[in-house]
């Protein structure tokens, strides 16, 4: 999930993760993402946390993650990788 380091990317990682969803929180903001990646964890659930923005995600080794399932962007729009 891209841009889930804060605001409607983070409810989107949180709801995606209360329901048994991977998620690696992507953010600009390392700070941010980290935050919200042991916020899920704590919680019982499955994230990673990662520096970069959407574009440069989709090049990263934690794009294996979200093979198969969906990949988020922030703004609302969704696609199937």
């Amino acid at each position: 999930m891209t841009g889930s380091g804060q605001g409607i990317g983070e409810a989107y990682a949180e709801g995606l993760a209360e329901r048994g969803a991977h998620v690696v929180v992507a953010d600009l903001n390392d700070e941010q993402a980290r935050r919200v990646a042991g916020e899920i964890v704590t919680k019982g659930g499955s994230a990673l946390a990662v520096k970069v923005g959407p574009l440069a995600f989709l090049l990263s080794d934690e794009a294996r993650w979200v093979t198969g399932h969906i990949f988020a962007v922030d703004g609302g729009q969704a696609i199937r990788i």
